[in-house]
């Protein structure tokens, strides 16, 4: 990989941690909790806003 790519890629990760954070404050703890919170609207967002969204919280959604 060349310097340049892993400087853009730290850059992506935390673009995508400011958008989580303006989002829900801080990564929820408690998955119904936090969704009630937000709303589905913007969970739906975020989650097409970042295709790997969902697989953060999977094991949340699935129990481990």
């Amino acid at each position: 990989m060349s310097i340049a790519y892993q400087q853009n890629r730290k850059k992506r990760r935390a673009r995508l941690h400011d958008l989580e954070a303006a989002l829900f404050g801080t990564v929820p703890q408690n998955f119904q909790a936090a969704a009630q919170e937000i709303g589905a609207v913007k969970f739906a967002l975020a989650a097409l806003a970042n295709r790997n969204f969902i697989g953060r919280f999977k094991w949340l959604l699935l129990g481990r």
